[in-house]
């Protein structure tokens, strides 16, 4: 694995591997390019207050992103070009203890390209987090899909925008949207807006959405196994935020348990 503390704002990614970036010391406005067939893992560090990112995958490229967000108020901005037969996927934790607003705008250019992004948030008191996740299907025969998992506590309002555009002649499409938002207490807010643009026939799209508190079935069946009210509630909602752990190297799904735990 490669560590990088220190590095101009555009890099050029031709080698494959692992890599870790520490963004504290770069620019607001980083681009990474990844070469031709290139296959790597990126895990992404030290955000700034406001951040602007671009990865351009070229031919045949394979891109993990990994990042958790931690501490204070954080404004991202990503985006992703991707070419022919491209493959960018997308893990993000977020457990800043401040607002959070991240806008995501993935462009699918070329055929076969293809995109996931997952992610969990957790609201805790007074945290406004916005996520406004979009995807641009441009050519035929490309693939999107977007699943997130929230919980929002306290005075929280967690907001959550999917935007799914198939334009016109982009057959053989798919791009398909999961949200959760669950609502811990009387005080706490979620809003969920999945969109799909569909411009042609011939394509494959969904979306799901599901806010509200906890299912009072799923307490119930718990309590009658024998656990306390609090410990069923506490593993409802790490159920929800701890399987996002599983892409991320040791260290990071450490604190991921830490955060979830320590929380509830």
């Amino acid at each position: 694995m490669e560590q990088t503390t220190s590095m101009a704002n555009k890099i050029l990614i031709d080698k494959n591997g692992e890599y870790i970036f520490d963004l504290a010391s770069i620019s607001q406005d980083v681009s990474l390019n990844i070469k031709k067939g290139v296959i790597t893992s990126i895990n992404l560090k030290g955000f700034k207050d406001k951040t602007s990112l671009t990865f351009n995958l070229e031919k045949d490229a394979i891109c993990d992103l990994k990042f958790l967000l931690e501490n204070d108020k954080k404004d991202i901005d990503l985006q992703g070009n991707l070419y022919f037969n491209a493959c960018f996927n997308v893990f993000f934790a977020d457990y800043t203890n401040d607002n959070l607003f991240l806008k995501s705008m993935i462009n699918l250019k070329e055929e076969n390209s293809k995109t996931n992004v997952n992610f969990t948030s957790l609201g805790k008191a007074n945290n406004l987090k916005k996520f406004d996740i979009s995807f641009n299907h441009l050519v035929p025969k490309t693939t999107s899909n977007f699943e997130g998992y929230a919980v929002s506590m306290k005075d929280s309002f967690i907001k959550i925008n999917g935007v799914s555009h198939i334009v016109k002649d982009a057959i053989s499409s798919e791009a398909h949207q999961k949200v959760k938002c669950l609502l811990f207490d009387e005080k706490s807010r979620a809003i969920a807006n999945p969109v799909l643009k569909i411009d042609c026939d011939d394509i494959i799209a969904s979306h799901a959405c599901a806010i509200g508190s906890l299912n009072n079935d799923h307490i119930f069946y718990l309590l009658s196994r024998g656990l306390s009210l609090e410990e069923a509630r506490r593993l409802i909602i790490t159920g929800y935020l701890l399987p996002i752990k599983e892409h991320f190297n040791d260290d990071d799904k450490k604190k991921i348990i830490e955060y979830v735990e320590g929380d509830f």
